[in-house]
C-alpha cells in the first residue's frame, strides 16, 4: 500500500479537481519558465532522512547521466544558498537545480524499495511522456 499526499483544487468553474503530487508542489520555475526542482527538497520528497545519505544517489545519477551524454549544465545545475539559521545568522549550503530529466535519472537510481521512490519514477516518466 502506498500513501500519497495529493490536495485537490478546482479548476475555473468546472467539477473536475487536478491533482498535485509532492513532486508537483516543489516544483520551481525560473524567469524564463524552465522548470526545476532543488536537490534538497528533492531530498526530502524521496523519503532521504539526510541530505549526506541522498548525496550518494545524487552523485550515481550524475555518473549515469554522463556516461548517457546528457549535456550536465543543463540538467544538474549546481548552486551555492544562502539560509538563515535558527540564531538569525546565514550560511552557505550547497543545492543543485535539478530538470525534470535529471529528477527521473536520480529516481531510477533511488532505493526502490521506498514508496516515495516508487510513485517518483511513475511521476517523472508520466510527465516526461506529457511535455516531450
Amino acid at each position: 500500500f502506498i500513501q500519497v499526499n495529493i490536495n485537490c483544487r478546482m479548476i475555473d468553474n468546472t467539477n473536475i479537481p487536478t491533482m498535485y503530487s509532492d513532486f508537483e508542489q516543489i516544483k520551481k520555475s525560473t524567469e524564463d519558465g524552465q522548470e526545476y526542482w532543488t536537490s534538497r527538497e528533492l531530498c526530502n520528497a524521496l523519503g532521504y532522512s539526510t541530505y549526506q545519505k541522498f548525496i550518494r544517489t545524487l552523485n550515481k545519477a550524475i555518473a549515469v547521466a554522463n556516461s548517457k551524454g546528457v549535456k550536465m549544465a543543463d540538467h544538474f545545475n549546481q548552486t551555492v544558498e544562502m539560509v538563515r539559521l535558527g540564531s538569525g545568522t546565514f550560511r552557505k549550503v550547497e543545492n543543485m537545480h535539478l530538470s525534470r530529466i535529471a529528477c527521473l535519472i536520480i529516481a531510477e537510481n533511488a532505493d526502490g524499495k521506498k514508496p516515495q521512490v516508487q510513485v517518483a519514477r511513475e511521476y517523472f516518466k508520466q510527465e516526461n511522456t506529457i511535455t516531450n
